[in-house]
């Protein structure tokens, strides 16, 4: 099985935006989950702010696009939801899908995150040891920038913008022979 950790916002940001009920349901639906012995690992801002930090999918989500993703769902090293509490459904089907490639836990399973009852796989906060830190893909490595380090890909032109540089047809003129 597949440990599924799900950061939440904290009581007060639900209450707040409305949402505190919904939180209220998702909780109850993970402790019926656990009770079947599924492994689903439930992050508070509440409880737990540390793991938000820890966890550096996680982390460069919320600095993103703030708290107002939350909440994230993750399996491993995937991000598999944001912005919705996962269903029993999903939750279960994450939890016992097996798959060919190996994942890594996220850095929020380190042990002494999290507390029992909500932390660790066995209830007891402990997890397993971080991997290492993952770059950020898609949007948030976009907003990051290039990486220290990173190759030289040259000079780059905005062609919706309509330049018009060495090399490029200028408008009602020849092509210049490139």
């Amino acid at each position: 099985m597949n440990d599924v950790e799900i950061f939440i916002p904290g009581r007060e940001s639900a209450e707040a935006d409305g949402s505190l009920q919904e939180r209220s349901e998702f909780l109850t639906t993970v402790e019926e989950l656990r009770a079947e012995g599924l492994p689903i690992l439930v992050y508070s801002t509440d409880d737990q702010p540390e793991a938000f930090t820890a966890c550096e999918h996680v982390k460069d989500m919320i600095d993103v696009s703030g708290e107002d993703i939350l909440p994230i769902t993750l399996l491993g090293s995937e991000i598999l939801g944001v912005y919705a509490y996962p269903t029993a459904e999903k939750m279960r089907r994450f939890a016992t899908t097996e798959k060919d490639t190996p994942r890594g836990p996220s850095n929020a399973c380190a042990p002494g995150r999290g507390s029992a009852g909500q932390g660790g796989a066995d209830g007891t906060g402990e997890g397993t040891a971080p991997v290492g830190r993952q770059k950020p893909a898609g949007l948030a490595a976009m907003l990051r920038g290039p990486e220290p380090n990173a190759p030289d890909i040259g000079a780059r032109r905005n062609l919706m913008g309509g330049d018009t540089g060495d090399g490029l047809p200028t408008p009602g003129g020849e092509e210049s022979g490139r």
